[in-house]
């Protein structure tokens, strides 16, 4: 066989259209005897036979809409790989040519050896990207004698087998996300073949359904552009799966209400009937989804969830369980520093259980009437139950009670008199209540009658000076159980602060007395009379100090810093019992030991009050340690304080925050926590006697409204912080003469209803029977005058000489507080006003109403 067997095949690729590649290819033989179907020609001495093949690759309708959409995905293919075989595995050619979409078509000649004129090839095309196959078509063709007809060009289909080919679905995540106008989010995909096998590196193409709205890139990042709107993120394969997700652009919140559920009133622990609904609104006034709003419960109390995302309209709602204690309980609703209370009132249970408050365990002489009898109701909590009625019975002995029940208090407590029987033992009495399985049971003594009583006569509430006998003695009377004086009943006495006789004995009169010599303690003394049945009956006088002997240091000086202020220093005038006296002498303090030469300025002589005397402002103006001061009064041995030392005044540098930050409390009223600030110096160091002023805004106050000045720790601390009258963010600004100010933060909320406003109010003139032109609208307000939310009944009444007809009752809207009112009608004449009332709230009264009467008409309803 000789190279003129051989015809150069011809490739053609129309590259624009993708749809048709053309390869022809020379054909010859290598047999002596050339098929009957070829022609011999002049190839060459061995007098072969010349053929040829044709062929067009086709795109199919799938691989070619993938094609045109290639660069979407970031692929492209450069090169077209062709093989022949002679099957079954013979490869005959296996070229591989540059090849892109948009460069200009191309011939290929290709050189293979051709066995007969008719012989079958298999073909293999491939259409390559750097990395791997994109599409593929493998078919089988025939030659032909080069001088027959061409038959028609046998077709190979060509299908798409990249990338993400073999994918059956995709899922983008996240799914549904709300995402805030200034931010963006990184979509991603997950890919799946038939079997739900993962499938990795599947190139997809991203779009966003309004890019007013968002965009989004080549990977998936999605940005808000700013503006409020829903839209759908599409991603897709290069075969055309697809998979969507849903956005909504928002933009941050700005407030949140209290919609529903709040005024609630249910037993304690148990949950409330409906729940509580909070609405979360931009600064449009629009609500804001898929925001967490945070549930707080008050102690003791629970909510369904702690944080609930909001839903489509911007609303969170979650359900409310009280505490177990019985009153008012605010749960609140917050997102950062916005927040919304929602208050609740609790109420006790049944009666789960009755106590002994009082009264068990007591003894006394027959037909004695005993100590109330006291015991308390509760629910399962220990909340106490009032109104509930106690049953009283007699267990054992024959005594009597004073009735068979009693009703609780606001307490819970309920009482009875019990008188004992006149036989000496043991008794009882139960106290129950209906519904309580146990009941509590009182235990008595009934004893003999003997020395039963023990009064005083006289000698009571003396006064003398202290180591010094009673003017008077103390004269007790003793008697038995019917009021008979008892004669030679032992008395036991015992004194407090004083000395008494041990014992005494009584007289014919029942009586016995003992003189008090009071002991050297200034101040209250005491001597207690009892009798064997443990009666007794107490004494009191009072000693007074003595003279005054001696003067201490009961408030020493403490260490200070030169030029300022020191810590008060107080001298107290004593009697030779180290009483404090009641004297007014004058104190003079001076400086005893000097180290620093300093002078002593202040008020340096004050007289003695209840027998102190004060000097709170004493100064000394050098440094030094080891200073004194003597303090002298008359007669009495001067004094000398313990040593000092004075320092170099500190310097403020900083002021700092102590405590009343970011509060929440009602416009108008005070918040929780009194703020509270701290002056430092520059090593941290506290500095005392700094002056701090406090500056509240939107109209808040604060007590003291003077300058503070700090105290040894470097606090300056208000007495209140009185929120401004408009709810919101609020600010009190503690400032310090050469520092920088600090500024404290509260947010206010409106209150609850206080008084009633009319909005609109009635025309003011009106047909008598004809509905107003102008019907009334009334707002409730809290007591700072904002609108504020609540469902209190609202009702109207006229002024004499006239009546109203229509709805006159009217339940304000629980979410804005209004409540309108549509069909009223005055009937009268003269000059009338209305009065808008609801319970626990100041009324409201429109101005005049002027009302005429209706014109008369004749029978066709026209006026005379």
């Amino acid at each position: 066989m000789t190279d003129d067997s051989f015809f150069p095949p011809l490739l053609r690729f129309p590259l624009r259209a993708l749809s048709t590649l053309l390869i022809a290819a020379g054909v010859a033989t290598c047999s002596d005897t050339p098929p009957a179907a070829v022609k011999h020609s002049s190839l060459g001495p061995s007098g072969g036979a010349a053929g040829r093949v044709a062929f067009e690759p086709v795109f199919s309708a799938a691989a070619l809409q993938i094609a045109q959409h290639l660069s979407d995905f970031g692929l492209r293919y450069d090169r077209v790989r062709v093989v022949l075989v002679r099957p079954p595995v013979d490869t005959v050619k296996d070229t591989t040519i540059a090849f892109t979409p948009t460069g200009p078509d191309i011939t290929l000649n290709l050189t293979v050896e051709v066995r007969s004129s008719d012989e079958v090839f298999d073909v293999g095309i491939d259409y390559l990207s750097a990395a791997s196959v994109l599409f593929h078509g493998h078919g089988r063709i025939r030659s032909h004698a080069p001088d027959q007809p061409a038959p028609a060009q046998d077709q190979v289909a060509i299908d798409y087998v990249g990338p993400g080919a073999n994918v059956a679905r995709i899922s983008i995540s996240p799914k549904t996300i709300t995402l805030p106008t200034d931010q963006a989010v990184a979509f991603a995909v997950s890919a799946f073949d038939a079997n739900s096998n993962p499938v990795s590196t599947v190139p997809v193409s991203w779009s966003a359904s309004d890019a007013a709205i968002a965009t989004i890139n080549s990977t998936g990042s999605l940005q808000a552009g700013g503006r409020r709107g829903n839209l759908v993120v599409s991603a897709v394969t290069p075969t055309g799966i697809t998979d969507h997700a849903t956005v909504a652009v928002v933009p941050p919140p700005t407030s949140i209400a209290l919609v529903a559920g709040g005024g609630q009133t249910g037993v304690v622990g148990a949950g409330l009937p409906s729940s509580a609904v909070v609405q979360v609104n931009a600064a449009d006034g629009l609500g804001v989804p898929g925001v967490s709003v945070v549930f707080a419960a008050p102690p003791g109390g629970r909510v369904g969830s702690t944080s609930i995302i909001t839903d489509a309209g911007g609303r969170a709602s979650t359900a409310l369980t009280l505490g177990t204690v019985a009153g008012l309980q605010v749960f609140f609703a917050s997102i950062g520093e916005l927040g919304a209370a929602v208050p609740e009132t609790a109420v006790p249970a049944g009666p789960a259980a009755i106590g002994i408050v009082s009264g068990n365990g007591q003894s006394d002489t027959v037909r004695k009437t005993l100590a109330p009898l006291v015991v308390r109701v509760t629910d399962q909590f220990g909340n106490p139950l009032s109104g509930v009625s106690v049953g009283w019975a007699r267990a054992s002995g024959g005594g009597t009670l004073a009735g068979s029940a009693s009703a609780t208090n606001s307490d819970g407590r309920a009482t009875m008199t019990y008188t004992l029987g006149s036989a000496v033992g043991s008794e009882s009495v139960t106290a129950s209540v209906s519904g309580v399985a146990s009941h509590a049971t009182f235990t008595f003594q009934a004893i003999a009658p003997a020395p039963a009583t023990i009064v005083a006569v006289s000698g009571n509430a003396q006064t003398g000076r202290v180591g010094t006998a009673l003017a008077a003695p103390f004269v007790v009377q003793v008697a038995d159980d019917v009021g008979a004086p008892v004669n030679g009943a032992t008395i036991n006495w015992v004194a407090t602060n004083g000395t008494v006789a041990a014992t005494s004995s009584t007289d014919a009169n029942g009586q016995s007395s003992v003189v008090l010599t009071l002991g050297s303690r200034a101040g209250q003394s005491s001597a207690t009379a009892s009798i064997a049945n443990g009666r007794h009956v107490t004494f009191v006088a009072t000693a007074q100090p003595g003279i005054v002997a001696a003067a201490i240091f009961s408030g020493q000086p403490a260490n200070g810093t030169a030029g300022a202020m020191l810590s008060p220093v107080s001298v107290t005038l004593v009697d030779a019992n180290g009483n404090q006296t009641t004297a007014a002498n004058p104190v003079t303090i001076s400086l005893g030991s000097n180290p620093g030469g300093a002078a002593l300025s202040g008020t340096l002589s004050r007289n003695a009050s209840n027998g102190v005397a004060t000097f709170n402002d004493l100064r000394l103006d050098r440094v030094g340690n080891g200073y004194t001061l003597v303090a002298s009064s008359g007669n009495v041995a001067p004094i000398t304080s313990s040593p000092f030392n004075i320092a170099a005044p500190l310097v403020p540098a900083r002021l700092t925050i102590v405590a009343g930050d970011a509060q929440h409390a009602a416009a108008g009223s005070s918040v929780p926590i009194a703020p509270s600030v701290r002056v430092t110096d520059e090593n941290g160091s506290p500095v005392a006697g700094a002056s701090v002023t406090f500056s509240p805004s939107d109209g808040g106050e604060v007590v003291p409204s003077i300058a503070i000045v700090t105290d040894a720790s470097g606090i300056a601390t208000v007495t209140a912080w009185i929120l401004g009258p408009h709810p919101g963010p609020q600010t009190l600004t503690a400032s310090s003469a050469g520092l920088t100010s600090v500024v404290i933060d509260a947010t206010s909320f409106a209150g609850p209803p206080a008084m009633l406003a009319i909005t609109t109010p009635p025309a003011t003139t009106a047909e008598s029977g004809v509905s107003l032109a102008q019907q009334p609208v009334i707002q409730l307000l809290d007591h700072s005058g904002n609108p504020t939310a609540g469902s209190l009944s609202v009702s109207v009444s006229v002024s004499a000489g006239a009546s109203l007809v229509g709805t006159t009752s009217v339940v304000a809207d629980p979410v804005t507080g209004v409540a309108s009112f549509t069909d009223l009608k005055i009937v009268g004449t003269g000059t009338v006003s209305l009065t808008f009332t609801a319970p626990g709230v100041q009324s409201a009264t429109s101005g005049p109403i002027t009302v005429s009467s209706a014109p008369s008409s004749d029978e066709t309803g026209a006026p005379f």
